[in-house]
């Protein structure tokens, strides 16, 4: 497939910014309304499990999808599915309609990230690969910031408005995709040898690593700044802070990747996230504390990206759906396994061990592309 440029990716990216808007919208306010509905802590928590149990199975059956209707046709049936169950969540009446719809919403989700990833890596020139997977991350981290700062005023309005906007704004992003996005042929199934697994080791550790850390921090850094005496604002800075990092650190450090290697450029960003995780608790003041997760935010949500662009290096053309499938599979390995160990090590350890524990995971993943580089010199 011949590599696109410039006003190729731009729909792709109005889509996925429009999208991350929608479930920026509505994700934060679903403890709410499940509660309202009797929900206890543990269901909510029980229910989120099941949702990213669902994009796992979907990021798994995505290939067979995609080699029968393509990457587009599955992307737009996928949204459509997506905002119907955003929509139902405003028509939930008890704790076992949440439950299906967030199935649901969990399997269009699965769908939907493989089916951008593949074109994605599929349709980008080499040597810009890294900045448009970082355009990509920033579009939807962009959309997911703004999301909760309509959304929750709304909520105070009418509980349902948020899911009634979220889901007219789902179908603007339909409408991207369906409307601006050129078809593209579909992907033929590889022949012959096995899927070569082994040369996207480092995308896989990315893609795991990124799912562990970010959801387990982001799903527990609030109990860590409550216990060092933060107050309500200040601990919603620096929340912000970290996913700041994400979006304004992001795209410099994706056009650095471009030329300083991609394999090099984890090493060493892998290498300064975990440094900055080992360094929080030891500075538990609000302005360092922001300051160092919003330069971790960018760092280890630049991991992803560059090695999402290290598949299309590595793999040819038939295996880019299979890949992407996988990466997304190993992201949501992490992000379910993820709140659960590094709540345990809280639990066990004290709540710095959030920082310790994942700044250990980091550590111990960097050794794989370290690895990688220096049997790359012998």
């Amino acid at each position: 497939m011949q590599s696109r440029h410039g006003s190729f990716f731009f729909p792709i990216y109005l889509s996925m910014g429009v999208l991350g808007l929608s479930l920026g919208l509505t994700l934060p306010l679903l403890s709410l309304s499940m509660e309202a509905a009797g929900a206890s802590a543990s269901v909510v928590g029980t229910s989120t499990l099941f949702q990213a149990l669902a994009s796992f199975l979907a990021s798994m059956v995505s290939p067979a999808a995609i080699f029968v209707i393509g990457n587009k046709r599955l992307l737009a049936a996928s949204l459509l599915l997506c905002g119907i169950t955003i929509g139902l969540y405003a028509a939930a009446a008890d704790i076992p309609s949440f439950f299906i719809f967030r199935i649901f919403n969990g399997f269009a989700l699965g769908f939907i990230f493989v089916a951008t990833e593949a074109t994605l890596i599929a349709e980008s020139p080499p040597e810009k690969r890294s900045r448009i997977m970082g355009i990509y991350m920033i579009s939807l981290s962009a959309g997911a910031a703004v999301g909760p700062m309509i959304g929750f005023p709304l909520f105070g309005i009418g509980e349902h408005l948020p899911y009634i906007l979220a889901a007219l704004i789902c179908g603007v992003s339909l409408g991207a995709v369906l409307f601006l996005v050129p078809a593209s042929s579909i992907p033929k199934r590889p022949t012959g040898a096995a899927f070569p697994i082994m040369l996207i080791l480092i995308p896989l550790g990315s893609s795991f690593l990124f799912g562990f850390v970010l959801e387990g921090t982001l799903s527990l850094i609030a109990l860590y700044l409550k216990d060092v005496g933060l107050r309500s604002f200040q601990m919603g800075m620096v929340v912000t802070s970290f996913d700041l990092g994400g979006i304004v650190l992001l795209y410099p450090l994706m056009k650095f990747a471009d030329r300083f290697g991609k394999l090099r450029f984890i090493a060493l960003a892998s290498f300064v996230c975990g440094v900055f995780f080992f360094l929080v608790p030891s500075f538990p003041f609000f302005i360092m504390l922001a300051l160092l997760t919003f330069i971790s935010g960018g760092a280890v949500n630049a991991i992803y990206p560059v090695g999402m662009a290290i598949v299309g290096d590595e793999l040819s053309e038939p295996h880019y759906p299979r890949a992407a499938s996988l990466l997304s599979a190993a992201f949501y390995a992490g992000a379910i396994l993820g709140p659960f160990c590094l709540s345990q090590a809280m639990d066990r350890l004290g709540y710095a061990y959030l920082f310790y524990a994942a700044g250990a995971m980091i550590f111990l993943f960097t050794a794989l592309p370290i690895s990688q580089l220096l049997g790359k010199r012998q």
